[in-house]
C-alpha cells in the first residue's frame, strides 16, 4: 500500500462595518458595491433545471447534472450567456449521474458502477475509465483519479490512462469515506459512520510532499470539502454550523474561520476570499438561502450577503454522491438556488426545478 501511495502523491508534486466586501474579481462600476441579482450580464438566470446539481467550472464554460425526465445528463452552456446557449453536452447510457468532475480538458463523470472520461471538446461516446469502481466521492488532478469504494471503505487512486481496481490501492479506512479532494499539497477525505445516516465524523489528509503524513482530525458534521493554497476547507454543517480550514499537517490543529452561520455548505476559496451559502434544509423549506463571502483573514469582520435565493442550502437529491452547488471564477459567482419542490420521483424521492445563478465579483474602492 505505501508503495502505490508515494507513487501517485510524488506525482502530484512532478459586510461589516460600512464597507463594500473586496471580491478579488475583476474591477467593477464605478462605486465597485455589490448588489443582490446581477443585473450586468445576458443570459442570465437559467430556469427550471429539474435535480440540478454538481456544478463544475472550466474556461468560458459551465457544466452540471440535471434530470431530462428520461434520465440524468450533464448540461454545458458559455458562461457569458448560458441560458441562450444551453446544450445537453453528455449522459451515459441507462445509467444515473452520480457526480461529475474537469480537469484539464475532460469530463470525469461516475454512474453507480463505474468512471468515464471524454473529451470536453466531444463527449458523445465516454469511454470506461475504471470499471466496477462503486465510487460514493472522487476526484481528479494531475495524472490519477482519486475515490472512495461505496461500502469498502477504502481510497483508490488509478491513472488516467486507466487500471483494475485491484492494483489501485492507497488508504484503507474504519469508516466509510463520503467525499474526497485532492491538489498539489494534499489529498483529503472526509468520513463517516457506517451506521445510518452514516454522518460524517472525520477529515483525514496525506501531504503531497512526503506522501506519509497521514493525520485524522474529528469533526462531526462535516461537508462540503475544498482545497485551495495548501489548505482544506470545509463547513461543519449543523443548524449553527462553522466553516473550518485545516493545513493538514500533524502538528496544526483546525482553524475556525467563521462561527454562528445557518446551516452552512458549499464553501468555495477563490484567493484571499471564501464564499458559502447558508439556508434551509430543503427545498420545501421557503426561507432564504443566502450567498456569502468573507476575506479569509477577517472573516467575521467582512462578512457580506452577496445573493440570495429560495431552496434548500444543503443540495438537491445527487444519488448518494456530494454535491457542489457554487463555483467562483474571477468574473462571477455561479451557484443553484431558487429550489422549488416540483413532485414525487419514480424512486419515491422528490423532484426539485431550481435556477442556475450569477452573482457579479466587483473590487471595492
Amino acid at each position: 500500500m505505501k508503495s502505490t501511495l508515494a507513487f501517485a502523491l510524488f506525482a502530484l508534486s512532478a459586510g461589516c462595518g460600512g464597507h463594500p466586501l473586496d471580491l478579488g474579481g475583476a474591477p467593477g462600476g464605478p462605486n465597485g458595491s455589490m448588489g443582490m441579482k446581477d443585473s450586468g450580464a445576458t443570459g442570465w438566470p437559467v430556469p427550471a433545471q429539474r435535480n440540478a446539481r454538481s456544478l463544475r467550472i472550466d474556461g468560458a464554460h459551465l457544466y452540471w447534472i440535471a434530470d431530462r425526465g428520461d434520465g440524468d445528463v450533464v448540461m454545458q452552456c458559455e458562461k457569458r450567456d448560458c441560458a441562450n446557449t444551453l446544450v445537453t453536452f453528455a449522459r451515459i447510457v441507462r445509467q444515473p449521474i452520480a457526480g461529475i468532475e474537469i480537469h484539464a480538458g475532460t469530463l470525469y463523470m461516475a454512474d453507480p458502477l463505474s468512471i468515464y472520461a471524454c473529451s470536453t471538446g466531444d463527449c458523445k461516446t465516454p469511454r470506461y475509465l475504471v470499471t466496477n469502481a462503486e465510487a460514493s466521492a472522487f476526484a481528479v488532478h494531475d495524472q490519477f483519479v482519486y475515490w472512495v469504494h461505496r461500502g469498502e471503505r477504502t481510497l483508490y487512486a488509478c491513472p488516467l490512462s486507466g487500471c483494475q481496481r485491484s492494483n489501485a490501492l492507497v488508504q484503507k479506512f474504519d469508516v466509510d469515506g463520503v467525499d474526497v479532494a485532492v491538489d498539489e499539497n494534499m489529498l483529503a477525505w472526509i468520513e463517516a459512520d457506517t451506521a445510518y445516516p452514516k454522518n460524517p465524523i472525520a477529515v483525514g489528509a496525506i501531504e503531497s510532499k512526503s506522501g506519509t503524513s497521514t493525520r485524522i482530525v474529528r469533526q462531526n458534521q462535516a461537508a462540503s470539502l475544498a482545497l485551495q493554497g495548501g489548505f482544506a476547507y470545509w463547513v461543519t454543517s449543523f443548524t449553527v454550523g462553522t466553516i473550518v480550514r485545516w493545513s493538514g499537517s500533524a502538528e496544526a490543529e483546525p482553524q475556525i474561520v467563521v462561527d454562528n452561520q445557518y446551516f452552512p455548505n458549499f464553501v468555495a476559496p477563490a484567493g484571499e476570499m471564501i464564499f458559502w451559502m447558508n439556508g434551509p434544509t430543503g427545498p420545501g423549506d421557503q426561507r432564504p438561502v443566502q450567498v456569502l463571502g468573507c476575506q479569509v483573514a477577517a472573516c467575521a469582520s467582512t462578512i457580506e450577503v452577496l445573493g440570495e435565493g429560495l431552496g434548500g442550502g444543503i443540495g438537491t437529491r445527487n444519488k448518494g454522491m456530494p454535491s457542489r452547488e457554487m463555483v467562483i471564477d474571477d468574473d462571477a459567482i455561479y451557484w443553484i438556488g431558487d429550489v422549488a419542490n416540483e413532485g414525487p420521483a419514480v424512486d419515491g424521492s422528490v423532484l426539485v426545478k431550481g435556477s442556475i445563478l450569477r452573482i457579479e465579483r466587483r473590487r471595492s474602492g
